[in-house]
Formats: C-alpha cells, structure tokens, sequence
C-alpha cells in the first residue's frame, strides 16, 4: 500500500528540465550590452555676472569721462560754425579795460564756415591713418589718451582769441585774411588731431573695463547710452550759453565753461586705470580658460 502510494505520486509528479542557456539568457544579454562613456568633457554653461555686480568703480570712471567726451565735442561742433558766423562786433571799443571780455564773432559768410568744417576731414583722416598706429604703439593706449585729452580745453580756451586777432587786423590789410585763416586752421586741427587720438583710445579702454566677458555687451550698452544722452543735450545747453553771453557781450563765457567741463574729464582720466576685461572671476571660469 505505502509502495503503490509513492509510486502513484512519482508518476503525478511530472517535471521538465530547465536548459541552461535560459537561466542565464538574460543576464548574459545584460552583460553583452555596452556600456555608454560618460562624458567627461560635458559643455558647462558659462556664469553670467549679476548686473549688480557689473558697476565697478573703474567702469563707472570710464563710462563717465566718456559721457564727458561726447558732450564737449558734440557741444563743439554745434558752437564752432555759430562762432565763426556771428559779427564782428569788436574787442576795443566795447570792452572797455578788461582784456578778457570779447563781443561777437569772427562774421565770416557761409561759404567760409562751410569751408572751415571741411578742414575737420583733411586734418583728421591722414593723422587717423598714419599717426595714430604709430603713437599708440610707442606711447601706449592710457598715455595717449591722457595726453590729447588737453588738447580739447586749450582749444577752448584759445577760441575766443580769435576775436582780438579780427579785431585788431584791418579787413583791407595785405596778408590779414591769411592771418584768421591761419589762426582758424591751428585751432579747429587742435580740436581734430585731438580727437583723432582720444576716441578711438576711449573705445579701447572701455572695452577694458568690462569686469567681465558676459558683462561686455551691457558694458557699451551702458556707455553708449551715457554718450548718447551727453550729446543731445550738450549742443541745447551749449547754444543756450551762446546766445546768453553774445547778447551780453561775452562770447568768451560759453567756450570757457566748456573748458572747465573739458578739464574736469582731464582730472578723472587719472582715476581710471586700464582694465583686462576679466577682473571678476565667476565659478567655471578656470574652466574655460583653460579649453
């Protein structure tokens, strides 16, 4: 009976055998599969510099003697041909004993004004093309431009002069025309060989000042905003003063105060400093200088 029992049981008891190839079919599938590199050298996006951070005290003297800049020769252009076009009231008898008030202009026609500001491009694109690359390069982009930034408040300075020497010289003299020619021509290529070399410094130095790579375009945006709104109001400003003083007869007061504006953005350029471009340091910089 116990004999018959197993024996049924071992008959119910039916198993088939599991091949080999299929307990390990997955895992050898797993194994077989490669593995993907991880890429070491992944593309890290680069830290932008917070706009709060971007005003540094160099950028903010830079951006600043440009706005000074712009506004002075932008004021200039628009009181130069005025100048050279009002009469020529006189210096002796209307002054008086003070040696330092001068009344009117120089009372030239328009086609010696137009004459004059043609002059601004033949002094200025030769010095453009063969003085400054040579300067630059032996003196240096700050030197340069601290040294030819005087030359704008001597300019200024020297303008009303020009009165005396109108004054003084009879219109019907021999030689006299070419002596206010001569005088109008060393003026205006003072204000022109001084451009020539102080602007495209100016550009270069705020460039520098940029305390960052990603700062860069906001840099001149900012600069070029401070330029722009320098020289809309300069020209109003400039002629409002123009007009005030010639009523008075002092013609001298607009072109003197524009000498002290040009003065003062003389003093600040030697608070600013030449900058690298990069002197705030964000995380993964390291990185990038390196590649």
């Amino acid at each position: 009976m116990l004999s018959k029992m197993f024996r049924t049981t071992k008959k119910e008891a039916q198993y088939s055998q599991v091949p080999f190839e299929d307990l390990y079919e997955d895992e050898s599938e797993m194994l077989l599969e490669p593995l993907e590199p991880k890429d070491t050298n992944a593309h890290v996006e680069p830290a932008i510099l917070p706009l709060r951070r971007m005003f540094t005290r160099n950028l903010c003297l830079t951006i600043v003697c440009q706005g000074i800049l712009e506004g002075h020769i932008g004021a200039y252009n628009t009181l130069w041909p005025s100048f050279l076009s009002l009469p020529a009231i006189g210096w002796r008898t209307n002054n008086g004993q003070n040696p330092f008030q001068f009344s009117g202009g120089l009372g030239m026609p328009v086609r010696d004004v137009a004459l004059s500001m043609a002059l601004l491009g033949l002094v200025g694109i030769p010095v453009q093309v063969f003085g400054y690359p040579r300067l630059s390069q032996r003196f240096g982009t700050m030197k340069l431009w601290r040294i030819f930034l005087f030359g704008f408040p001597l300019c200024y300075f020297m303008t009303p002069f020009t009165v005396i020497l109108q004054s003084i010289t009879s219109p019907s003299a021999r030689g006299a025309r070419a002596t206010v020619w001569a005088i109008i021509v060393v003026v205006q290529a003072l204000s022109v060989v001084s451009g020539t070399f102080v602007l495209p410094a100016q550009i270069m130095l705020t460039n520098n000042a940029s305390p960052h790579p990603t700062a860069l375009g906001r840099t001149h945006s900012a600069a070029v905003l401070l330029s722009s709104f320098s020289r809309s109001i300069s020209p109003m400003l400039g002629g409002a003063v123009l007009g005030y003083s010639s009523e008075r007869g002092m013609t001298e007061l607009a072109w003197w105060l524009m000498c002290m504006v040009a003065l003062g953005g003389c003093g600040l350029s030697f608070l600013v400093r030449e900058g690298t471009g990069h002197e705030i340091w964000l995380p993964g910089d390291n990185d990038e200088e390196s590649e």
